[in-house]
This record gives structure tokens, C-alpha cells and sequence, in this order.
């Protein structure tokens, strides 16, 4: 997947090749080989994979920023009850995971939020795999987009915004509330 500056958001969801491990015991070193590959199969973007057990689901991305482009991107899952995901990245000659999800404590995740996001580093021109393992208790589709890093924070800032308003307009509520069964 090619991520041009023009378009600051891609729904990746059928641009990944998933793979359920049914036992949750594949580790990074062993999807990453190139003999493994063909076990990555183009994506279905309704599916709702069904992860029982210790079954894991992994994705596989291949992305490529452009020579010319500048913005950072983001991978990004905006699924508040996400059990754990893990996003591998090649660095300095070994993968690096980094995590979230809901079973961990927000201050664990690399990056805290509302729901999981990473910051990948591609550089210019330079293709890179993307691996994802996902573990859920429940039947899901789990939807992945990738988006420019000053548009992720555009969007954080408006939801927060929002998550304001609500939170201020629910407080007002109450006091006013407060205020009217004191009059009486």
C-alpha cells in the first residue's frame, strides 16, 4: 500500500492479509518468514473473525511512503474494546512490538488513547512490513485504518471536544437538577 500525503486517510481493512493462528503460538519471528507468506490471504473487509480459545489473529501490511512525501502515518484500530493488539515493526536488525488493548492498563500502552494506535516508522521510498497480532474474547470485525499523523491528532482533539461538551452539558444537567430539588 502506497501512502500518498494526498490522501490523509485509507481504510486499510481489506488491504491486510489476515491469518487465525488457533492456538495463539506463533511468534513474530515465524510469520515474518518468507516461506510463510502464503499463509496470509487477501482479507474479506466484513468478515467477523471468531477467536476462540488462545487463537490469535495476525495481519500482515505492506506499506511504502512515497520518496517525495513528508507526513508521518499512523495505524490506527478504533475499536474501544479491543483485548490486546500488538504491532510489530522492523528496527535496528530485530522486530520491536509495541502494545495496547483493554486488558492491559492505559498507562502500558505505547501510545495512550481512547483506542489503539501506533505511530509506524516508514521512511521515504522505503517499503516495510507491518505485522498485527490480535487477541479478542468476542466475534469481531476489527476495522484498521492508517492515517497521516497531523490528521490523527485533528481527530483526537475534536473527539476530546465532543467528549467535553457531553461530559460539560451532562454536568449542567445535574446541577441544575440539584439546584431545582434544593428549592424544594
Amino acid at each position: 500500500v502506497v501512502l500518498p500525503d494526498a490522501t490523509p486517510e485509507l481504510d486499510a481493512t481489506a488491504r491486510v492479509r489476515p491469518w487465525v493462528d488457533p492456538h495463539g503460538d506463533a511468534g513474530i519471528v515465524q510469520v515474518s518468514q518468507p516461506d510463510f507468506a502464503a499463509s496470509f490471504q487477501p482479507a474479506d473487509p466484513g468478515e467477523i473473525h471468531k477467536l476462540h480459545g488462545e487463537a490469535a489473529l495476525w495481519l500482515h501490511l505492506r506499506l511504502q511512503r512515497e520518496r517525495s512525501e513528508r507526513q508521518d502515518w499512523v495505524l490506527e484500530f478504533p475499536m474501544p474494546v479491543l483485548d490486546h493488539v500488538t504491532v510489530y515493526q522492523w528496527e535496528d536488525g530485530s522486530w520491536r512490538g509495541d502494545v495496547a488493548g483493554d486488558t492491559l492498563p492505559v498507562s502500558k500502552w505505547t501510545e495512550p488513547g481512547r483506542y489503539p494506535f501506533f505511530r509506524l516508522d516508514l521512511g521515504p521510498g522505503e517499503a516495510r512490513d507491518i505485522y498485527v497480532r490480535l487477541r479478542h474474547a468476542t466475534a469481531a470485525n476489527f476495522p484498521v485504518v492508517l492515517e497521516t499523523a497531523k490528521l490523527h491528532t485533528r481527530h483526537q482533539q475534536f473527539e476530546y471536544l465532543l467528549l467535553g461538551i457531553a461530559f460539560g452539558a451532562l454536568l449542567l444537567l445535574i446541577v441544575g437538577c440539584l439546584a431545582k430539588c434544593t428549592a424544594y
